[in-house]
This record gives structure tokens, sequence and C-alpha cells, in this order.
């Protein structure tokens, strides 16, 4: 029914009314010349119907032969249509370059869609795909799936599998990520070394052979438990050491604060820069360019569906006005500043570790205030090092 009307239309027709004495005789007589009529409904004082334009041209003899008068009601179709703007030349060519464009762009990618990840990131693997030539606007022809699919595996190493399907402007990846091997499996054969210097207070061995004992001083990169172990035997194995070894340490950290701070502070003048980005062209919409020093903040907005996306997107960057000020401590404020700075320090770096004892020194000098903490503290202080086993063919 569809395709009828679609002909119908792309030939043109027109709707008309038939009035006279004998309106009967006037279809039975189209009948007769092959002339198609449909939708014929009986009005008021006439018949209504539709022909094609060129039976319509055809009827002049035969409402003459049955006495009826034909008006024509309305005109449908494309013939009409490009009659009534034959002389709108720029009409005709804006028309002829969207189809055109049209045709070009159904050449290209334009709609990218990641399925399977779980812990790889969306834009991780849109980035690896853009560096092997898959990206918006790509043309289709130009890609190589079976090629891109093994590339993209090899770009990263949590991928697994990959498939590549292109249905239209629109390509789909889908993924599956390597298997996360639980901790307690294919661990590797390992010793157990000193991370730091120390005084050991304590030793709990799950597996390995230990080497140091209670109260033995030792510097960083000394072994504490062997992953190789002798039975009595004769015979030795290869084991995954593994336990805590939890020594007295001497850890140090240091901050030098001056006297003279410099920072930022916004002035209250925003610029806003937006771009459109259509089909992979980008359009400013901002006329001149930025000046001085500024914060940036960029936000980017596009058409989307449930399931895709259109490749139209407005990046608006906002630019925030700063300005650069000082300011000068005495000697309390910048003490204060380093201890906090120093505090910052420990959270980052003796997080794991007990602190059992805590001096400071500090130090004045011309510029600032510098301040030394001294920690006494317990900490695990053993790290895995795994063993190297040359094997030679005798």
């Amino acid at each position: 029914m569809i395709i009828i009307k679609l002909l119908r239309y792309i030939l043109g027709f027109v709707r008309f009314k038939a009035s006279g004495n004998f309106p009967e005789r006037f279809f039975n007589l189209c009948a007769k010349n092959n002339i198609t009529v449909w939708n014929i409904r009986r009005k008021i004082g006439y018949i209504e119907g539709c022909m094609f334009v060129k039976d319509y041209k055809k009827v002049r003899k035969i409402r003459g032969k049955s006495g009826v008068r034909l008006r024509i009601a309305k005109k449908y179709g494309l013939p009409f249509f490009a009659r009534k703007y034959h002389k709108r030349f720029g009409f005709a060519v804006g028309c002829a370059i969207f189809f055109i464009i049209l045709n070009l762009m159904s050449m290209h990618i334009w709609n990218i869609k990641v399925v399977g990840n779980q812990s790889i990131d969306t834009k991780t693997i849109l980035d690896a795909l853009a560096k092997i030539g898959i990206k918006e606007g790509t043309r289709k022809s130009s890609i190589d799936v079976s090629n891109a699919r093994q590339q993209l595996i090899l770009q990263l190493d949590k991928i697994s599998w990959a498939a590549i399907n292109i249905e239209g402007t629109k390509a789909t990846v889908d993924i599956t990520e390597v298997k996360q091997v639980p901790e307690n499996q294919e661990k590797l054969p390992c010793n157990l070394k000193a991370a730091f210097d120390g005084r050991i207070v304590s030793m709990e061995i799950n597996e390995g052979r230990p080497v140091v004992n209670v109260g033995d001083a030792v510097v960083a990169g000394d072994l504490l438990v062997s992953g190789i172990v002798e039975y009595k035997t004769g015979q030795s194995a290869l084991k995954h050491a593994s336990g805590k070894i939890i020594a007295e340490t001497n850890r140090q950290l240091a901050f030098h604060a001056t006297y003279e701070q410099n920072y930022e502070v916004e002035t209250g003048k925003v610029d806003e820069r937006s771009v459109l980005n259509f089909f992979g062209l980008k359009f400013p919409l901002y006329l001149g360019t930025v000046k001085g020093n500024y914060k940036k903040q960029v936000n980017s907005w596009r058409f989307e569906t449930n399931d895709s996306y259109i490749p139209i997107t407005i990046t608006t960057a906002r630019f925030i006005e700063v300005e650069n000020v000082k300011s000068f401590l005495d000697k309390e404020q910048a003490l204060e500043l380093a201890r906090e700075e120093i505090k910052k320090m420990e959270q980052e770096k003796l997080s794991k570790a007990q602190i059992i004892n805590r001096e400071e020194v500090v130090e004045y000098t011309d510029i600032g205030v510098k301040l030394t903490v001294n920690y006494t503290c317990l900490e695990d202080i053993a790290v895995e090092e795994i063993l190297l086993i040359n094997t030679t063919n005798k």
C-alpha cells in the first residue's frame, strides 16, 4: 500500500468532481479505456474521484460522450511541486546539495558505541580506536575491521576479545575484558626483603624460610624471608614467601614554608567561548580571543537518544580571570603552614605506619621556616621480590 501511494505521488494525480446527467457512464468509459480511477465517492450533486495527471488529459473525449462536466478539486504529487518551484533556481540547487551531502555523510561513521566494558573507561577505548583510525567522520570503506580489532586488543592489555560491527553510520564495539586472577592463585616464587632500615620487633611468617630474627637490625634491601625452602632430605622447593615483619623504623619528613606567598584570586570577570562541532567540522561561535591570566572550565553537550547520539556537539569554555597576589607571613604563620603541609605528607607516606614518637626541629632562615620532623614508627617493612631462576641446558 505504501509503495502504491509513493508511486502515485511521484507520477502526480488530481482529485476531480464529475457532475451531469450520466456520471456513471463516464466511469464505465474510463474503465473501458484502461484509465484508473480510485477513491470514488458520491456527493450531493456530483461524484468525486482521483486519477493520474496523464489520464486526466485523456478524458476530454470521454467526458463529451458521457455528458459530464469535470472540475479539478485539488492537485497532488511531485510534478506539481516541481512546477511550483521550477523558477526558484536557488531552491533547486539547495535540494541537490542537500541530497549530495546526505549521500556523502552516509559513507562515514558518525556514531560509535562501546559495549561489554566494565573496568575499562569508555573514553580510553574511544581514544584507542581513534589511534587506529576509527573515530567520528571516518570513511567506512577505509576501515579494515579484522585488522582494527587486532590492533585494539594489542593496544589495551585488559581486553581479551573484541568485535567491531558497522551498520549504516554506526559502529558498535563489543569487548570482553581479561578476567582477573584471584590473589591466592598463580603466585610466583618470591623472597621478602626490607623496604626500610629498622630493628625487627616481631615476625609472622606464613610461607618461606626466615633468615633474620627478632632484635636484628636490617637495612633497606636486606633479605628477610627466603622463598627457597630446603628440606632435611636435601631437596629444595620454591615458595611464594609471605608474612609480616614488623620493625621499629626511623623516618623523616621536611617542609620549607617561605614568608612570601604567591597565590591566585578570581577577579569576577568571566568570559565564555562556544564551539559547534557539526559532523566533524568545528565552527567557532565567538569573535576575538581571551587575553590575560585565567582558569579554564570546559563543558560539552551533544544531541543524544536512548541508544545513540547525533554527532553535533556544543563545547563551552568558561574563562575565569585571575590575578596573582602576594602576601607575607610572619614566623608563626609560616610555621603553622609548614605543620599543615607535614600533616598532609604524613597521611600520604606514613598512613600504614604506627607512629610511636614524633620530634620537631624548627629552623628559621632568611626566606622562611624549615620544619623537619623525625619519627619513630612500627611498620611492616617486608616487600616482595620475585625470584629469577636461570635454567641452562646441559
